[in-house]
C-alpha cells in the first residue's frame, strides 16, 4: 500500500514516458499525404485513426507536462509562507540547467544536422553549396529559439480565435522546443503566478481556463494560454497543499464523459467550423489531464504495469532529439519495408514508426548514459 503523497510520486514518475510516447505520436505523419482539410465522413480510415491520436487524445500529453512543471516547481515551498526571492533565484537557477541549456543544445543540434542535410542536397544534386549565413538569413538568426522567423505562418491563412483577434502559434526552428519556450516564460513569471493563485484562487483560475478554452489571450509566441492554464493549476494545488491524485479522482467519471463528447465533437466539427473544432479540443485537454492521472492511478494502484527507470529517465532525452530527424529517417525506412497502399498498412506504419522513433531515442539514451554521462548530463540538463 502507498500512502497519498508517495503514490502521487509515483504515479507522476510513471506518466513521464506514455505522455512523451504521446508527443512522439503527434509528430510522426502516416508517411503519405493527407488532406486534413476534408471532413471526416470523406477521409480516409487510416487518416482518422491518425487524426484522433495525434491531433485529438495525445494533444493532452504537453498540457500534462506543463501541469507537472508547475507543481513541481513550488515544491518545497512550506505551508502558508510566501516564496522569499531567494527561493526563486534557486528555482531559477536549477531551470537554467535543466530548461535553458538543453533548449539551446537540441536547437543549435538541429540546425547543424540541418545545414548537413542541405550540403549533402548540394552535392546529390550538383548545385552550389548552401551558406550557414542564408540559413540563418532565412530563419531569423536568434529567432531559431523563438519564433523561426514566422515561416510556419507563411504559407497559411491567419489564425483567428472567437473575437476575431489573430492568434500566432509559430515554433521554434527545432518546433517541439516551444514548449521548453514557454515553459521558460512562465517560469520567468512564477511570482506574477504565485500572486494570481493565491490572490484570486479558484476564480482566477477558472477564468484562465476558460480564456485557454476560448483561445483568448495574448496573441504573442512565448506566451501561450496553455502554457500559463495549467502550470498555474499545478502551481495551484501544490501551494495549496493538495493532493492531485485525491482531488481529480473525485472528477473521474465526469472528466471521462466529458472527454470522449469533446473528442467526439471535434470530429463532427473537423472542417466545417475550426473555431467551434478548436474549442472541443482544449476542452477534451482540460478533461483528458485529469483522465490522464486517474488512469495512470488505476494501472500504479493495481499494478499492472511497472515502467522500467530507464524508460522514466529518458522521457526528456526522447523529447529533445526523437524530431532531429530520428523520426523522419524511421518514418522513411518503415514506409520502404512496408510500402502496401493498404489502410491497415498505414495505420501499422504509424504505429511502428512511434514504437521505433521512441526505441532509438532510449537505446541512444542509453548508449550515452554508458560512455559518455558527463555530456549526457549536460544535453539532458542533469537528468
Amino acid at each position: 500500500m502507498h500512502n497519498s503523497n508517495e503514490l502521487q510520486s509515483k504515479v507522476i514518475d510513471w506518466l513521464r514516458f506514455p505522455l512523451m510516447v504521446m508527443v512522439v505520436m503527434i509528430h510522426t505523419s502516416l508517411c503519405r499525404n493527407v488532406d486534413y482539410s476534408l471532413p471526416i465522413t470523406e477521409m480516409s480510415v487510416s487518416a482518422i485513426v491518425h487524426y484522433i491520436f495525434a491531433r485529438g487524445i495525445c494533444f493532452a500529453a504537453v498540457p500534462t507536462f506543463f501541469f507537472i512543471s508547475g507543481f513541481l516547481f513550488f515544491s518545497g515551498l512550506k505551508e502558508n509562507t510566501p516564496p522569499s526571492w531567494s527561493y526563486y533565484a534557486s528555482k531559477y537557477k536549477k531551470r537554467f540547467k535543466s530548461l535553458l541549456i538543453p533548449f539551446v543544445i537540441a536547437t543549435l543540434t538541429f540546425l547543424l544536422c540541418h545545414y548537413g542535410l542541405e550540403i549533402i542536397r548540394a552535392l546529390h544534386s550538383g548545385g552550389s553549396m548552401p551558406s550557414i549565413v542564408d540559413i540563418l538569413n532565412k530563419h531569423g538568426w536568434l529567432r531559431i529559439f523563438w519564433d523561426n522567423n514566422r515561416i510556419a505562418e507563411a504559407s497559411q491563412a491567419p489564425r483567428t480565435n472567437i473575437i476575431g483577434m489573430t492568434m500566432h502559434s509559430n515554433f521554434p526552428m527545432l518546433s517541439p522546443m516551444w514548449f521548453l519556450r514557454d515553459l521558460i516564460v512562465v517560469v520567468l513569471l512564477s511570482p506574477l503566478v504565485y500572486w494570481i493563485v493565491t490572490k484570486t484562487k479558484k476564480v482566477g483560475l477558472c477564468i484562465m481556463g476558460i480564456l485557454y478554452v476560448l483561445n483568448i489571450w495574448i496573441p504573442l509566441e512565448g506566451f501561450s494560454a496553455l502554457a500559463f492554464f495549467f502550470f498555474s493549476f499545478g502551481a495551484y494545488m501544490r501551494i495549496n497543499n493538495l493532493n492531485v491524485l485525491d482531488e481529480f479522482q473525485k472528477f473521474k467519471y465526469p472528466c471521462y464523459f466529458i472527454a470522449l463528447a469533446a473528442l467526439l465533437m471535434m470530429l463532427v466539427t473537423h472542417s466545417y467550423n475550426d473555431q467551434l473544432e478548436g474549442i472541443f479540443v482544449r476542452t477534451y485537454i482540460v478533461a483528458g489531464v485529469v483522465s490522464f492521472f486517474n488512469m495512470a492511478r488505476y494501472l500504479v494502484v493495481k499494478d499492472k504495469f511497472k515502467m522500467p527507470p530507464i524508460l522514466s529517465n529518458s522521457s526528456f532525452f526522447v523529447y529533445l532529439t526523437h524530431e532531429i530527424y530520428i523520426n523522419g529517417i524511421v518514418c522513411l525506412l518503415v514506409a520502404i519495408i512496408l510500402p502496401f497502399d493498404n489502410q491497415l498498412i498505414f495505420i501499422l506504419n504509424y504505429f511502428i514508426t512511434v514504437g521505433l522513433t521512441s526505441a532509438v531515442c532510449v537505446v541512444i539514451y542509453a548508449i550515452m548514459q554508458r560512455w559518455c554521462p558527463k555530456v549526457l548530463s549536460v544535453v539532458s540538463g542533469g537528468r
